[in-house]
């Protein structure tokens, strides 16, 4: 499949409609960027998102956030330009360095699609956690007229994908500011690293030598490769889009009752339908011919992914009760001696 010939014409007041460029031919992308993927769970899950976030709506299912954090030079900005490559050039990627305001206008040309963001670091700490949470919540600030009368909320439903050397609760501690149980199952933190000691990567693909190499392929791989994906996803999605919606309904099911402990908490479990939106937006662009990927191989990184963030949060309870936990043992820890008397 190579360019197409027929103009699509997004209406819309902005000005600059950026991030839906086409190159190369979906069969290059395919062979050539998804390929490379499979088997690397933090890329597959950042392409599958891209599948996935036009899926929100006919699932009525609210927009969140997945925010890939680790140190520097582990290879976190190529899980972005992989998932921008499914519908656009990656020159277009966006950053954290923006007003509150600047993002909410950025986040409704992003309605129904993936919205990506680099270094969460450089955001202003005292607006990041309103600013995440307005994000995946879809709705903007109210606002009045020069009449004094209220004038339409912004509003949009989106996936988003973060970087950044720290996460959201460590930026909120830098303004004093607590996580809330709310911000945490909307805004999912999650480990960049592996732990297979090539950074974010799993599996290294045989000619190259290491994480760095492959993140300098890929980055050069998705510049002549892009947007075609994206364009065969929806022809084939709007066909019949009831019965496609109701396949994605099947493979959120299936894939909850495979990788969600029966002891999970609802807290996440709410994170889990996330990750189940996320795991049937790929499972939905295998069956359409479009990744390459064997069936199952969605769901299955993106269950390692899942596994990765609820070991690292610690553990499947709930989130509030073992902060108290946490809060109590580390006072206990630091003033218990100049505090406290032991009585025998």
């Amino acid at each position: 499949m190579g360019k197409l010939n027929e103009r699509f014409i997004l209406q819309s007041n902005a000005t600059h409609i950026q991030g839906y460029e086409q190159a190369g031919t979906l069969e290059d992308w395919r062979d050539k960027v998804a390929s490379l993927c499979e088997g690397n769970h933090r890329l597959v899950m950042g392409v599958s998102a891209s599948f996935a976030a036009p899926l929100l709506h006919g699932l009525d299912q609210q927009g969140f956030g997945i925010n890939y954090r680790g140190s520097s030079s582990i290879g976190k900005t190529t899980v972005l330009r992989v998932a921008k490559s499914v519908t656009g050039d990656h020159a277009h990627i966006r950053t954290w360095r923006a007003t509150s305001s600047a993002l909410e206008s950025i986040a409704a040309m992003h309605n129904d699609n993936i919205l990506l963001l680099d270094e969460m670091g450089e955001a202003d700490a005292k607006e990041i956690g309103a600013t995440a949470y307005m994000l995946a919540n879809g709705q903007g600030k109210a606002r009045q007229t020069r009449t004094i009368e209220l004038r339409p909320a912004t509003t949009w439903r989106l996936i988003y994908l973060s970087t950044g050397e720290v996460s959201l609760a460590e930026m909120l501690i830098q303004a004093r500011q607590r996580v809330k149980a709310g911000q945490a199952v909307r805004i999912i933190d999650l480990p960049a690293d592996s732990g297979s000691g090539y950074g974010i990567f799993d599996d290294i693909p045989v000619g190259l030598a290491g994480g760095a190499e492959l993140a300098d392929y890929l980055k050069e791989v998705t510049k002549e490769n892009h947007g075609l994906p994206f364009v065969a996803y929806m022809s084939e999605l709007v066909k019949d889009l009831p019965r496609h919606i109701e396949t994605v309904k099947q493979y959120r099911r299936e894939w909850k009752a495979q990788y969600l402990p029966k002891e999970a908490d609802s807290q996440v479990k709410r994170v889990a339908d996330s990750f189940a939106t996320l795991a049937a937006g790929g499972e939905l662009a295998t069956d359409f011919g479009i990744t390459g990927w064997g069936k199952g191989s969605a769901g299955f990184s993106v269950a390692n992914c899942f596994r990765a963030w609820y070991l690292q949060r610690g553990g499947l309870g709930n989130q509030e009760e073992a902060d108290i936990l946490k809060f109590v043992r580390n006072h206990f820890e630091a003033d218990g001696a100049a505090k406290y008397t032991f009585i025998n």
